[in-house]
């Protein structure tokens, strides 16, 4: 028997949410939106402070939660990138928002285009070398003009994380898009510069995702010294969005030194 149109839909939707890209993608959503909700402080932050600009680039922008606040206040574009076309597919539409899926280390656009460039949320510490944090801090030299801006966002709280060592339930709790409830699972190991977490997410006691992500610890990055290699001049360093439960994060405000065009 043939399909009908209703049958083929179904099935395309059934075979989508099976897939492991979209399966991340959407959990990915899942977590933020029920562990993120009282560290959104960031959102509001880089709104404001990036309303005036007129191309903004995001490195590393997931699913929109950064790009699309920060677009709705911007007097221009937003272009965020991310290497996850799933993700992408999920950043709300807006007129002013471009989607972009390309690799944070090699940006596909021209040189000197953007007044400012962010790379939120910690990013910066799921870049596994010294060589590959580098040629990122290259690549937002390279695209960004003179008189503009970079902020790149850290966290120095995963150097405290090894204290959850092991195994733990972090979230329980009903996922509307795959009609039923989903537990997160947390298994946090610890290296000497980094942390590695894996999460395993299960629906009616059936595991449908794992994923394993490497959080380097901020006092590794050497960031004020790569940010002098890339070209950059730091104007000061952030702590925290201005709310005293974001005090462990570390906002770098750089600079490009003066370029020869």
């Amino acid at each position: 028997m043939i399909p009908h149109d209703d049958q083929r839909k179904e099935q395309g939707r059934i075979s989508m949410v099976n897939s492991p890209d979209f399966l991340e993608a959407l959990l990915y959503d899942w977590h933020n939106e029920h562990l993120l909700r009282r560290q959104r402080a960031d959102e509001d932050f880089y709104s404001r402070i990036l309303a005036q600009r007129r191309n903004v680039l995001v490195l590393g922008s997931g699913t929109g939660r950064i790009t699309t606040p920060v677009a709705r206040q911007c007097s221009g574009t937003v272009f965020g990138v991310d290497r996850s076309v799933a993700r992408l597919r999920r950043t709300p539409r807006q007129a002013n928002v471009v989607p972009v899926g390309a690799d944070i280390r090699l940006l596909p656009f021209s040189d000197h285009v953007f007044d400012a460039a962010l790379c939120p949320y910690s990013t910066f510490q799921i870049l596994e070398s010294h060589d590959e944090r580098l040629a990122v801090l290259h690549e937002a030299h390279r695209v960004l003009r003179d008189n503009s801006i970079l902020y790149v966002d850290i966290s120095t709280s995963f150097e405290s994380s090894t204290a959850s060592r092991g195994e733990h339930v972090a979230l329980t709790a009903p996922c509307a898009e795959l009609g039923a409830t989903v537990t997160e699972t947390n298994i946090v190991e610890l290296a000497d510069d980094h942390l590695v977490l894996t999460r395993k997410f299960s629906r009616s006691g059936d595991e449908i995702a794992e994923v394993t992500e490497r959080w380097f610890f901020a006092r590794t990055l050497r960031l004020p010294e790569i940010l002098r290699m890339a070209g950059f001049e730091i104007d000061t360093v952030l702590h925290g969005y201005g709310t005293s439960s974001t005090q462990h994060r570390r906002i770098f405000v750089a600079s490009p030194v003066q370029q020869q065009h």
